[in-house]
């Protein structure tokens, strides 16, 4: 049998453990609630390349926002325009890993507008949610400032980009938005991903991507890959029923980030016949 002083030692050991987990427990907590913004933006400061890289005619632009920061961007004018596009990337690096995007929309006629948020690329300021939505509105007012026509301007978000591009869809008279590979909330998506944690409690970020997207009538193009290792599948389709018969869903091939090379003819396919219905209803 136990002695009375063992036992005493014992129970004092069992508590020690025990609050050394909850302090353990709550600093991670703390870190992930006070340190989420540097977990879930991922800036990249240089820009590698250029349109002039893939052979595109460009211009440098310097676009003002609503609180006083400058973003970088770049205008791709198409010669014979049939639309034009703006361009939100995902939460890592900047505008100038996206060529390959403003090919493809040059290729289908479109003028392209590619955007870096604040704290990206050549951007002043430190990315947040509040900050990346007035980022999109200055891209629209830059757009158009440029020669874009609101009825065949589309939006397009990837990743991160798909909350921000439907924000400003349902804002703003927008002729069509396409949602590569997004979620439907950040809580959401920790709850699918963490939700034995309830994560979602901690969550600051909202980016309420059916939200926003709830309050945009136009026609949509919802493209995931049942793949995708970072946001599950299940987001996007959710995403696409519950926007009704205003949505368009293409299933993806490969991981999060190698959709479009992955899934091949199908998805130029799939953003080719989006344009011709945006540009073909002015």
């Amino acid at each position: 049998m136990l002695t009375n002083a063992r036992t005493r030692r014992l129970k004092r050991l069992a508590l020690g453990l025990v609050t050394l987990v909850a302090v353990v427990w709550v600093g991670l907590m703390a870190s992930l609630y006070f340190k989420q913004n540097d977990l879930l933006f991922m800036p990249g400061v240089e820009v590698v390349r250029t349109p002039q890289h893939i052979g595109l005619p460009f211009e440098d632009k310097r676009v003002q926002t609503e609180d006083g920061e400058s973003l970088a961007a770049w205008w791709i004018p198409h010669p014979q325009p049939r639309c034009s596009v703006i361009h939100f990337h995902g939460n890592a690096g900047n505008r100038s890993g996206r060529l390959s995007d403003a090919k493809r929309f040059h290729d289908f006629g479109c003028n392209v507008l590619m955007t870096d948020y604040r704290g990206y690329g050549g951007s002043t300021g430190s990315p947040s949610e509040a900050g990346t939505y007035l980022d999109a509105e200055a891209m629209w007012d830059a757009a158009l400032e440029a020669g874009a026509e609101p009825a065949s301007t589309l939006v397009f978000g990837r990743s991160l980009g798909g909350p921000n591009a439907a924000y400003l869809a349902s804002r703003r008279p927008a002729g069509g938005l396409i949602l590569e590979s997004t979620f439907e909330s950040l809580p959401a998506l920790a709850d699918d991903l963490f939700g034995w944690l309830s994560l979602h409690a901690l969550v600051r970020n909202e980016y309420p991507t059916a939200e926003h997207l709830a309050g945009f009538e136009g026609p949509v193009l919802i493209l995931h890959s049942s793949e995708d290792d970072l946001i599950p599948f299940a987001h996007g389709r959710r995403l696409a029923q519950g926007h009704g018969d205003a949505a368009r869903f293409v299933e993806l091939a490969g991981d999060h980030n190698h959709g479009p090379s992955a899934t091949g003819a199908r998805y130029d396919a799939a953003l080719s016949d989006f344009v011709d219905t945006v540009a073909g209803s002015r």
